[in-house]
């Protein structure tokens, strides 16, 4: 989705503005990098620094498989071996950078439901947050992705309500 990206508001310019789309991590987001410890404020403010460009809600993806692996590979008795470390994978549970993660729950007797996180075993959904783009008021960027809802992002808080998009 390029809505995701704050690159696409750079090009689209003020068209942009009330434009939503999903959020999968924000730097409003209450949980911390199980690896150093940092909050997703930050993780925001150091990946700007590092990168010299906007945060995006997709800036923690990969860094959230690489967090869950080290875990893994953490609890696994051997970590050498397939079997210790799916072991490991089915006995997940903690607080990542996007959020709660817990292997050990039932799997959800309705996978397509929109609460549902465990659908499969050793399988599971993190929250999503919905966001809408607008003009920023502080700062060294033109726009900004505000919270607006989260109904499937466990522990966020929404910072705005929807607003209809002016033409």
């Amino acid at each position: 989705n390029a809505l995701l990206f704050p690159q696409t508001l750079d090009a689209i310019g003020t068209a942009g503005i009330g434009l939503m789309g999903e959020i999968g991590w924000h730097r409003s987001f209450p949980y911390t990098d199980s690896l150093t410890g940092d909050d997703c404020n930050t993780m925001a403010d150091d990946f700007e620094a590092t990168m010299n460009i906007q945060y995006s809600s997709g800036s923690t993806g990969a860094y959230l498989l690489l967090e869950w692996a080290i875990d893994v590979l953490k609890r696994a008795t051997s970590p050498e071996d397939k079997e210790s470390v799916v072991k490991a994978i089915s006995t997940t549970k903690g607080m990542f950078t996007t959020g709660p993660m817990d292997f050990t729950t039932p799997v959800d007797p309705d996978p397509m439901a929109s609460d549902s996180h465990h659908p499969v075993k050793n399988a599971w959904k993190m929250g999503w947050a919905a966001g809408q783009w607008v003009k920023a008021t502080t700062g060294k960027w033109k726009f900004e992705n505000v919270v607006c809802s989260v109904k499937t992002a466990p522990g966020c808080e929404a910072q705005a309500k929807v607003q209809p998009i002016v033409y």
